[in-house]
């Protein structure tokens, strides 16, 4: 199966800092993927749909943004509306999560237990900072700090 990494960055200035700070192989071990590759632009294109499908995004404005050392980058920003969206939906995963992973652990199967609640796979996130987390991560993040927008700068597609 596959799913993705996306690479995120706070601010346009902090793009060019962090363009080049996650590799397939640290997705590799951090994730337990069989292999990450680092997406064309058109595939960076297709999986900002999917993840504007995937948690209900009303919107993601795709820009080029100039930076110092990598010339033009698309990128896309979210924005503190579109923020307030990720959370909610964050937030029903979350609960959903919660449901099957108590199904689980009232069955006994505590692997299942932990997959559900935490080492599932899907859409993983990487930030200058935090490394490479999940959704569960992502939210308390969210959830902890003041964050107004945040940029996409790069996707990878893993295989599992």
């Amino acid at each position: 199966m596959h799913s993705k990494v996306f690479v995120l960055a706070r601010s346009e200035e902090e793009i060019n800092e962090v363009y080049e700070n996650v590799s397939g192989d640290e997705i590799v071990e951090t994730v337990g993927a069989d292999y990450a590759v680092l997406e064309t632009e058109e595939e960076f294109k297709d999986s900002i749909e999917w993840l504007k499908e995937n948690y209900s995004l009303s919107n993601v404005d795709l820009r080029m943004v100039n930076t110092d050392d990598y010339g033009e980058i698309l990128v896309a920003k979210i924005s503190k509306t579109q923020i307030e969206e990720l959370i909610e939906s964050l937030k029903k995963k979350k609960e959903k999560r919660i449901e099957k992973a108590k199904e689980a652990l009232e069955k006994g199967d505590l692997w299942l237990t932990a997959w559900e609640a935490y080492n599932r796979k899907g859409f993983f996130f990487a930030l200058d900072g935090y490394g490479i987390f999940n959704d569960v991560e992502l939210l308390d993040m969210l959830e902890r700090e003041e964050i107004d927008k945040l940029y996409v700068i790069q996707s990878f597609d893993y295989h599992f």
